[in-house]
């Protein structure tokens, strides 16, 4: 399956992401959907374009609901995979992704894991309609189009229904560091919110504190 992820802007972490998802899924095409002005990223195999709109959510969904694959893999450009998906990747389902399992309050009080119970780290797609969705609830939450959108669309979509959905365990396929150089043999996919822990990126990407 082709991987894509959404890159807009100075960001030269997002490297490591293509790296990993190369080793980790042999064949796949690393695409990076981005603006006219971002600089391609370094290992990427193809580079789609669009207006930025200024708006993220809703220039990310709108691009992930365009892709034209059959089947597909969407993931972050803030994003490790240290290892192997071939079994999730074999079964069978209408999309797979992440279920958030750890409370995660904000500052303000506003409870993230109540109100958005899925990620989108990585996000395996077997039907290609499902973003198409995504967008047209997307669609009515303008005031989301900055922040939080894609996760709410993703949360209406899959509460509807209509697909057939796997749920994974966020502690092993969206793995949250703690510190520089930590090590869990059982995480498959890490992922770097914040400034702090895109410093780490490097770190890890090079091959050092991701693993056993």
């Amino acid at each position: 399956m082709n991987v894509y992820f959404v890159s807009v802007g100075k960001r030269p972490f997002a490297q490591y992401t293509v790296k990993s998802f190369k080793e980790q899924i042999p064949g796949s095409a690393l695409v990076q959907i981005t603006d006219l002005q971002t600089l391609s990223t370094i290992g990427v195999d193809r580079v789609i374009r669009k207006k930025y709109t200024g708006n993220l959510m809703l220039y990310m969904i709108e691009a992930f609901a365009a892709i034209k694959d059959p089947e597909f893999i969407t993931t972050g450009d803030d994003c490790i995979l240290a290892g192997p998906i071939d079994d999730v990747l074999e079964e069978d389902y209408d999309v797979a992704l992440v279920k958030r399992e750890k409370p995660r309050v904000d500052d303000s009080g506003f409870n993230v894991t109540e109100a958005y119970p899925y990620t989108n780290g990585l996000v395996i797609v077997k039907n290609k309609q499902f973003y198409g969705d995504c967008l047209d609830v997307l669609r009515t939450m303008p005031d989301l189009w900055d922040w939080f959108g894609d996760m709410a669309c993703i949360r209406d979509v899959i509460d509807f229904g209509n697909y057939k959905v796997k749920l994974l365990s966020e502690d092993r396929y969206c793995k949250i560091p703690t510190k520089l150089g930590e090590t869990d043999a059982d995480a498959v996919l890490w992922h770097y919110p914040g400034k702090v822990r895109k410093a780490w990126m490097q770190y890890h990407g090079e091959g050092e504190g991701v693993g056993a």
